[in-house]
């Protein structure tokens, strides 16, 4: 485990402990969000939400999937 992955793995095992189970919810409800408006920007609207990540570097990177 990188040095990242451990504090992020401390981040959340903090907030489970301290019943912040809220707060992370919210997290990962706003990184899914900036993800899929990324995706729609980098791909010119053509992104859908079906599409796996690899899909989508696929048409980033080949223009097709």
């Amino acid at each position: 485990m990188n040095r990242e992955e451990k504090s992020v793995k401390s981040m959340v095992d903090e907030c489970v402990k301290k019943g912040q189970t809220g707060f992370l919810s919210k997290l990962i409800l706003k990184l899914q969000k900036d993800y899929i408006e990324l995706a729609h920007l980098a791909s010119d609207g053509q992104y859908q939400d079906t599409w796996t990540h690899k899909n989508l570097l696929d048409y980033l990177t080949r223009g097709e999937l």
